[in-house]
């Protein structure tokens, strides 16, 4: 697993991947090549998780819920799908982002089995932007030095992970000037691949959203290549639509604001036309567990 070592690709590399530990040691007992070229997965299987609000305390509730727990269920129900690609979109941490909270979720990460599994990060407006890169060496985009932003080249997408943490432990978040240019500069540069945008906060001007969002939106919504936008944060479920574009609410696994929301993750097989999505639950009586959808992705051109 690429938590507790540095990845071998350069912090400053526009097309940052995951390496897993199986991978690293053997590209060392092959001599250590200056020059590391990944390979990727044949398939683009997913399992996507948001706010898992650890804390310090592996006992430690909120809202009557134990979060590291419930982190275990999900570890357990992904062991058993083994995907290649695991995403924790934001809010790692609970309340503040303090180290030893960003500890014991690489001690909950740890049982995962050490099959190869890519394992990808954002952060949320509970992760404190310094404490969360000392405890996990995320690869990213170090020309983008205020915000941990990478790419992800797959084999049926690409994704692009971006940072909307503007200020710890407040409610709303910000892309910014700079993140947005960078945006387009990365979309422009591979204008024919499918991608999916994957950010922390929701994108719209609510209470708890994006407060550049119309700017954001802007650029999702004349980049026809963008096919998804997946994020966190409102700890609800929710799939909707946006111009052609598929907005993927992933359920919180932490905790609940609302006992009628699933606890849970989303498993996501990505199809070069498209992604089949499955919601798992941890816990809850919500019909919405029963969720499987098929989502196609939006034509190339408007019509």
């Amino acid at each position: 697993m690429p938590l507790h070592l540095a990845n071998p690709v350069s912090s400053k590399s526009t097309d940052p991947i995951g390496i897993s530990r199986r991978a690293f040691l053997a590209i060392c007992a092959a001599g250590c090549a200056k020059s590391v070229q990944p390979t990727y997965p044949p398939t683009d299987d997913w399992a996507l998780l948001a706010d898992t609000h650890i804390q310090a305390d592996p006992k430690a509730t909120a809202w009557d819920t134990c979060m590291a727990e419930n982190l275990d269920r999900a570890i357990d129900q992904i062991a058993t799908l083994d995907p290649r690609h695991i995403l924790f979109n934001g809010d790692v941490a609970f309340r503040a982002g303090e180290p030893p909270a960003y500890a014991q979720f690489l001690k909950a990460v740890d049982r995962l089995p050490k099959t190869g599994q890519l394992l990808h990060f954002t952060v949320g407006n509970h992760d404190h932007r310094a404490n969360f890169l000392s405890a996990i060496q995320t690869p990213h985009d170090a020309t983008l030095d205020s915000k941990v932003v990478s790419t992800i080249g797959g084999q049926n997408a690409r994704y692009l992970l971006l940072d909307t943490l503007e200020k710890v432990n407040a409610i709303t978040g910000a892309l910014g000037d700079a993140q947005r240019s960078w945006l387009v500069a990365q979309l422009n540069a591979v204008p024919k691949d499918p991608t999916i945008l994957i950010l922390h906060h929701n994108p719209d001007l609510s209470l708890t959203g994006l407060t550049d969002s119309s700017a954001f939106l802007e650029i999702v919504r004349t980049h026809r290549q963008i096919k998804a936008l997946i994020y966190g944060h409102t700890h609800e479920f929710r799939i909707a639509d946006l111009d052609g574009v598929h907005l993927l609410n992933l359920p919180a696994v932490g905790y609940r604001f609302n006992s009628r929301e699933p606890l849970g993750w989303v498993e996501a097989h990505i199809s070069p036309a498209g992604a089949d999505i499955e919601l798992h639950c941890l816990a809850g009586t919500s019909p919405q567990c029963r969720v499987h959808r098929n989502l196609p992705w939006r034509r190339d051109r408007a019509t």
